[in-house]
């Protein structure tokens, strides 16, 4: 059996419509957070979620990463992280920067002295070409000294 029910564009669109206001208006919001959240949550043709695709993108370039192209924040996550308001979070991290200073002084201090006087010795020899000329030629003399004596 098939009964078909013929109406006019008009009244159906008028009937629909009023069905719709008839909704309450949290009722509409919720369906339309549940839809955007739900278009916001599914993949794209790459499997990519599509709320990743607002936040990151991916640029033929050498700036993030190793590979030619690589993911890099999106224009629009750059503004909001530029927008967010950190204040709390800088709180909660001075104080815990703080109380870890206070607890590894002697710790910090050592390995501040040690970077500092490694890293000094390392560009005072191996940053220097005339120590570089003169390690290379005494190398060479010990060597040709050595070559004679055979």
């Amino acid at each position: 059996m098939e009964i078909k029910i013929n109406i006019d564009e008009s009244l159906f669109d008028s009937v629909i419509a009023e069905e719709i206001k008839a909704i309450p208006k949290e009722d509409i919001q919720k369906i339309i957070k549940d839809c955007i959240k739900e278009r916001l949550n599914s993949k794209t043709e790459d499997s990519k979620n599509i709320l990743e695709s607002f936040f990151f993108e991916k640029k033929n370039n050498y700036g993030y990463g190793y590979s030619a192209q690589s993911t890099t924040p999106s224009d629009l996550m750059i503004k909001i992280l530029q927008n967010i308001d950190y204040s709390d979070v800088v709180n909660e991290v001075k104080e815990s920067v703080i109380d870890y200073v206070k607890n590894n002084k002697r710790t910090l201090t050592n390995d501040v002295i040690y970077n500092f006087i490694s890293n000094g010795l390392t560009r005072t020899f191996c940053d220097n070409e005339f120590f570089k000329m003169e390690l290379r030629n005494a190398i060479d003399y010990e060597i040709s000294r050595r070559n004679e004596n055979k």
